[in-house]
This record gives structure tokens, sequence and C-alpha cells, in this order.
């Protein structure tokens, strides 16, 4: 087979690589689903489809390390805060470090 993909074959190893199943795949692209099949043993099928994968990967911690700093960002400006009172700074601390410290278990780590 040869190493340059055509338009089908681009297409069906991006979806692929987005965690689209082969069956569905088949079904929109009008081929067989032996078809798909036979195309990821291709180097360079493989390759596209990897490097889909990886690019939907980073996007999702790039979005995960944006939404973590917001998140940070609003917490630390609420607990210096002048219009919110003690009490529910207190309550905003303690849930955070119960957060991270059941985070942290999880992993079997300890936080401190």
């Amino acid at each position: 087979m040869s190493k340059k993909l055509n338009e089908t074959q681009l297409i069906a190893a991006h979806l692929l690589g987005a965690g689209h199943k082969p069956k569905d795949i088949a079904k929109k692209l009008d081929v067989r689903e032996e078809t798909i099949s036979r195309w990821k043993s291709n180097d360079a099928f493989y390759d596209v489809m990897r490097t889909a994968n990886f690019e939907i990967y980073a996007n999702v911690l790039y979005r995960q390390k944006s939404l973590i700093a917001l998140a940070q960002d609003t917490l630390e400006e609420a607990l210096k805060s002048t219009e919110i009172d003690k009490y529910k700074k207190c309550l905003l601390a303690l849930k955070f470090f119960q957060i991270v410290k059941d985070k942290e278990l999880k992993k079997g780590e300890g936080y401190l």
C-alpha cells in the first residue's frame, strides 16, 4: 500500500484518533469496517491517527491547566477580598484543602 493517504483515509485516521468507533466511521465514509482495519496496519495511517489523538489529548490537558489556574486565581481573590467575611473565607479554604487532600490520598501520596 502506498505511504501517501487519500482524503478518505485521512478523515478516518483523524476520526479514529478522536475516539470514534470504526463501525461509525465506516458508515459515515461509506467503506467497510474491514477496510478501516486494514488501513490501521499502514504506518502512515497509524501515524496520522496517533498524531490526531495526541493533539486532542494535549488540548484537553491545556484546557484543564487553564481551568485550574483560573480556579486558583478566583479562590485567591475571594480569600483576599474584604467583602467576604472571615467565616466564609475559612469555609472556602477548608473546602480547598479537603479537595486537595482527597485527591492526593487517591494517588496514594501525602500532601504536606
